[in-house]
């Protein structure tokens, strides 16, 4: 049986929530016995472009999806074969036994609550479902291969506010691939900075500007503004490999005063600002699972420290951005902020209507 357990497409780039309903179907069929065992596969597909790219925009901004018809399908048919798309990477992670993790599960529960049994309690059962969804996603994650084209896109996107020239834009991909393969994961049929941004360019010609100048023998890149829903697509499948990094760097912007000080920043204050971008961002992202929050901040804290990003000091227990680090945490600032600041939009607007709606019921 094939299913998104997301229930559909990604339109952003990113996996969302997991939906319950396929997967209780069969951990139902599990623990009541009627079937002895069963795997999922957690299957990654991922894309140098995007078919569908500009009509998942257009639904992100509220319109309707279209509705295909046979004839549309036909005529677009023929008109993507003369299209070169790219390249598909397709990765299957490691099979999850469903009966070792309902197991693991309840042996993991009943050291906390004796009394926990999925088999009988509904509350249970759907806590145990749950664990497994999210235990799913993050394995799809996982065996992500990146395409080149979210480098590509990632790096223009932090970095062109006034673009970027082209040997520096190699320097940077160049950079972020190895960032990339250091956390373990790969990117897809990557050759040469220089061809990986020749393809890249090529297959997101009508997102991505161009400019040559012949006198200085320079080019530059910079994304179109009015295509950076599309492009944040691209951009968005890189993001998990940077989550918990990214949201100690958000962090971190609480403290502009004391980030360069000679002292550094409490790690207490710190997880108390992480934790609460976590619970804020917690429908956006998929987080490694683990007990509690600070076992995975304080894993990536000694991973970054280990990468030369932060000093760490064991008596004073404080977090110091070194000076190699300084990059890194920048671009970590970036590539997250779009989404903090569109919930930042979302509440001033509700604020301001509240304000009104208040304003109206005095009169």
């Amino acid at each position: 049986v094939e299913f998104f357990i997301e229930g559909g497409r990604s339109r952003t780039g990113k996996l969302g929530s997991p939906k319950m309903g396929m997967l209780s179907t069969f951990v139902e069929a599990a623990l009541e016995k009627r079937i002895s065992d069963f795997y999922i596969v957690p299957i990654s597909i991922t894309y140098d472009r995007l078919v569908e790219g500009e009509s998942y925009s257009h639904e992100l901004l509220g319109k309707s999806k279209k509705k295909e018809s046979l004839k549309q399908l036909l005529t677009a048919g023929l008109d993507f074969l003369k299209v070169d798309f790219g390249r598909i990477a397709v990765r299957f992670a490691e099979p999850i036994s469903v009966r070792e993790a309902i197991d693991r599960h309840i042996a993991e529960e009943s050291q906390l609550l004796p009394t926990f049994d999925p088999a009988h309690s509904s509350e249970h059962r759907a806590h145990l479902i749950r664990a497994l969804a999210y235990r799913v996603v993050y394995d799809i994650n996982q065996a992500s291969h990146i395409a080149p084209t979210s480098l590509v896109v990632a790096i223009l996107m932090a970095y062109d506010k006034r673009g970027i020239e082209h040997s520096e834009l190699v320097k940077k991909v160049d950079w972020l691939r190895r960032e990339i393969e250091s956390r373990g994961a790969m990117v897809a049929h990557f050759d040469t900075p220089d061809v990986v941004i020749h393809r890249s360019v090529k297959f997101l010609n009508k997102l991505i500007k161009k400019r040559e100048f012949k006198g200085p023998n320079m080019i530059i890149y910079r994304s179109r503004a009015s295509r950076r829903i599309e492009l944040a697509y691209y951009r968005n499948q890189l993001l998990h490999l940077f989550l918990g990094e990214g949201m100690i760097a958000c962090a971190l912007q609480s403290f502009p005063y004391r980030r360069m000080g000679d002292c550094g920043i409490d790690k207490s204050a710190l997880l108390k600002d992480v934790r609460f971008l976590s619970q804020l961002l917690k429908l956006e992202f998929i987080y490694k699972p683990s007990p509690d929050i600070q076992d995975n901040l304080d894993s990536v804290l000694t991973r970054m420290a280990k990468q030369g990003f932060f000093c760490t000091s064991a008596a004073q227990d404080c977090v110091e951005v070194s000076q190699e680090g300084k990059e890194m945490i920048s671009f970590l600032e970036l590539l997250f902020r779009p989404f903090l600041d569109s919930y930042w939009v979302t509440s001033m607007t509700l604020f301001l209507l509240l304000k009104e709606l208040e304003y109206r019921l005095r009169e």
